[in-house]
Formats: C-alpha cells, structure tokens, sequence
C-alpha cells in the first residue's frame, strides 16, 4: 500500500513538473501586446527579394506620319541594359552609307544593326542621351544637299520598336535631356533672317512647345542661341554664336552667351527673360551636375574667342556655379588653344586643342583642381583637302572611353573615327571617313 501511494506520488510529481515546464514555454512563446491570450500571433515573414527586372517587347508603334502639325507619344517598354559600353553611329564605306544605324560592343568587339532605313531615306543625325536605351533620330530624303527638315523617329537600342514620332520637324542642334522626357532644337531658318526659336518635344505626349521667342536682328552682333547641354532632366543651357556647321563651334568674333532655361517656365519667353550665366567668351562649356566647367583662349586680338594660329597668349579652365556668377580659373597653358573641354567623371575632365609650337592636336586629361594634367594622345597638325574639325567626343557611361572623330594621321589619308582610353589614350581605328559627331553618341547593353 505504502509502496503503491508512493508511485503515485512520484507520477504525479512528474506530470505536474511537465505541465508546468509547457506553460513557460507557451508563456514565452505567447503573444505580445494588451489582446485577449486567444488572439493569433503575428506571422514572422521573410523578406521578399525585389523582382527580377525582365527585357519586356515593345507594343506594336507606327512608323507614318501622324497628322500634320500633331505628333505622338514614345511607346516604350523595360529592356535590362548590361554593363558593356555601346557607341552608337552611323558606318560609312558601304552601299547603304547614312540608312543605317549600328552599335558596337567595346567589350565583345561586335557591331549590330539597330536599324535600317528605306531606299531614298538616309538618317541625318543621332540624338542620343548617355545611357539611354533609347535612340532618337531624324530622317528624310536622300539629298546631295540635305535640309534639317525630316521625320523625327525613335528605335529602343536592341532594334525594336521603330517609330515614329513627328513629320516635318525643322530642327537644328536637337539635344534629349538625360531622362529622354524632353528633346529641344532651333529652328533651321537661325540665322540671321527669321526670328529664332527654341521649341520642346516632350516624348511622353508628343506635344511641340515654343519655349524662346528671340526678335528679328538685322545687325551685328547677333544673339543666337541654341540648345548646348543639359544640366538635369528640366535646365537646359543654351549657347549662342555657335557655327550652323559643326556643333559647339563658335565664331571668332564677339562675345559668346550661355543662358540656362527651366523647361517648366513659361511658353514664347524673350531671351532676356532668361538667367544669363555668364557672358564671358568661351570655346566650350561642360557639367558634371553640381558645377559648370568653361574653357577659354586669350588671343593677342582681344576680340577673338578662337585664336589664329600663332595668337594665343593663354588658355584657361575655370569653375562656375550652375547658375552663373564669378568664374574660378583653375587651370591655363600657354601653349595648348582648347577647345573641348568634357567631362571624365566628377574629378577629371577630358581636354584637347591645338598646340601649335609642337604642330599637334593633343588630347589631356586634368583633374577639377588643377592637378595631374598629363597628355595622353596627340597627331600631327596636317592640311587636308576636305578641312574639318577634329573632334573629342563625350565619354562612355562607365567613364574609360572617349571618342575622336575627323582625326587626320596625314593629308592623304582621309578622316578616321577613334575610340580612345581615358587612362592611357591609346587610341582604336574604329571606322574611316567618319567626320561628323552628330553621328554618334554611347549607351550600355
């Protein structure tokens, strides 16, 4: 009897230690909070990756005309761009010289069309934003002397949805903002006859707005300007007393302006509305977004921005504020003229010009202080036949590439286009008899 009260005893003693073990744990494991114990826990979830972004095909476009004086919004679609940089041109050498648009893949070392436009069609120029997976261009007939009246036209990079977006546009100078919302050009008839304009396309309604009326000017010096450079998706500086020939060039006389427009101001602005940021002369101007970047050539004729060769006293690159104000020289050569400046990244600039005591176009790199200015390419001063500029284009999106176009080794020879290295210059024949700029702009895939 003894033996059995004591097994009980013992039984009951380890149900009660176990029943009092599980209300600690369910107490430790119960619900936060003033709710009532039968309240439902709160799941613990793990966190969700973010989807994959996926190359999606563009929705079918329309490549006619839309109705006069209208035009139609950019239909789009997601594309995954890689990291390989892409020059964007239009090759010559072949039958279908100027109808077709390719890109080549610095990386893999391969071209691929992007386009080909119809018989009697040729593309007139590029625009192109820096890593924009789209491509805007202007075509029209095929033309021995070809007016900037075309079609504007749109083509996402891996050749899909050609569009296009407006008929019988009369632009110059044409620049897309770096979101590709906004392209402003100038009207064709600049100079000196007609009244110039500043219009904007925006992309996303396909609406044209007149932005600057500048009045009819029947005398020197006359007051130009053109769109020049984006500083964000929505300022625009324009630059005036640019040459109708080659983009960015300026003429020898008078003072050249730089103006910045808000494309959220008003519509029909007078020029003098707008924020002039500086009225110093200038060869070129640059942005890295946070500063504005201006060089300049010192002429023994003072009244020249471009010096005759043998004239110059001085270069200098200054620093400016993106809204204007007191410009801070920070570096000069006496023997380079430059007239490129642009930018590397947010530490260095590319910079070229003739040296005229060498007999060399060179091309250097200069940090934003002054400091480590080293050559890394120079060529032969040479007198060619079908003349141009030689010209330093803007630098790839991952910052170690560079173009050079019109560049003459010898009279002979004709113009060659060059992807040069930021690091060390070396310079890669990409294609010959390639002059214009226009033709070409970097994207990534």
């Amino acid at each position: 009897m003894t033996h059995h009260s004591l097994s009980q005893r013992i039984t009951q003693t380890f149900i009660a230690i176990f029943l009092f073990s599980s209300l600690l744990v369910a107490c430790a494991s119960g619900s936060t909070g003033s709710g009532s114990g039968n309240t439902p826990q709160a799941s613990r979830l793990s966190p969700t990756a973010p989807p994959t972004p996926i190359t999606q095909p563009v929705p079918p476009t329309q490549t006619d005309c839309p109705p006069d004086h209208t035009g139609r919004a950019l239909v789009t679609a997601p594309i995954v761009q890689g990291k390989n940089p892409q020059l964007v041109y239009i090759p010559s050498g072949s039958p279908d010289y100027l109808r077709r648009m390719v890109r080549y893949d610095t990386v893999t070392h391969t071209t691929t069309d992007i386009v080909k436009v119809p018989e009697n069609t040729v593309i007139k120029y590029i625009i192109l934003a820096s890593n924009d997976p789209w491509v805007f261009f202007v075509t029209g007939p095929d033309s021995h002397y070809p007016s900037p009246v075309g079609t504007l036209q749109a083509v996402r990079i891996d050749g899909q949805g050609l569009q296009t977006l407006y008929c019988d546009i009369s632009g110059v100078y044409s620049l897309v903002s770096p979101d590709h919302h906004y392209i402003a050009f100038a009207d064709y008839a600049q100079y000196p006859e007609a009244p110039d304009t500043i219009h904007l396309f925006d992309t996303t309604t396909g609406q044209i707005f007149d932005k600057i009326k500048t009045p009819l000017q029947t005398t020197k010096p006359y007051d130009d300007p053109v769109p020049y450079l984006w500083l964000s998706n929505t300022q625009l500086y324009l630059h005036d007393k640019s040459d109708p020939g080659f983009r960015g060039r300026v003429y020898s006389d008078f003072a050249s302006n730089v103006y910045l427009l808000d494309t959220n101001s008003a519509d029909n602005q007078l020029l003098d509305a707008l924020n002039a940021v500086t009225k110093q002369s200038n060869t070129s101007i640059t942005t890295d977004g946070s500063s504005l970047y201006m060089s300049q050539q010192q002429c023994q004729d003072q009244s020249k921005i471009v010096c005759s060769p043998g004239t110059l006293v001085k270069s200098t690159i200054s620093r400016l504020a993106t809204q204007g104000g007191d410009a801070s020289p920070f570096y000069e050569s006496a023997q380079l003229a430059i007239d490129t400046i642009k930018m590397i990244d947010s530490q260095s600039l590319l910079v070229s010009g003739s040296n005229d005591s060498a007999n060399t176009y060179e091309i250097w790199t200069v940090n934003t202080n002054g400091s480590n200015a080293k050559r890394i390419a120079s060529v032969p001063l040479v007198s060619t036949e079908n003349g141009g500029y030689r010209t330093v284009g803007n630098v790839s999106g991952d910052h170690t590439q560079f173009l050079v176009t019109n560049w003459h080794t010898d009279p002979v020879e004709g113009p060659q286009m060059y992807i040069g290295s930021v690091q060390d210059g070396t310079l890669t024949p990409l294609q010959p008899n390639v002059t214009y700029l226009f033709a070409t702009g970097w994207t990534m895939l």
